[in-house]
């Protein structure tokens, strides 16, 4: 599956900072996932987890071999372009 998605200067500042900051807890943590904040998506990536922000039931799928929860309502698939490959 591939996917490309085409994000604006701002968006991808912002991104940046936002994976600094997750390393960052994390690191200090110890990647002990109890102790990471409960608005964290880890902490409830498991069959029948819920979203932290709105409480709705987590989607998961496996993407190259792997799995992965999201919330349908906060991760959406864009419309980026017919370029698209999915």
């Amino acid at each position: 599956m591939f996917l490309r998605v085409y994000c604006d200067e701002m968006q991808l500042s912002r991104l940046f900072s936002i994976i600094k900051e997750v390393l960052r807890t994390s690191i200090s943590v110890r990647a002990d996932f109890n102790r990471l904040p409960e608005y964290y998506l880890l902490r409830h990536r498991h069959h029948g987890g819920r979203c932290p922000r709105d409480g709705a039931l987590l989607q998961h799928e496996k993407l190259g071999g792997r799995t992965c929860y999201y919330c349908p309502q906060h991760q959406r698939l864009a419309d980026s372009g017919p370029e698209d490959e999915i």
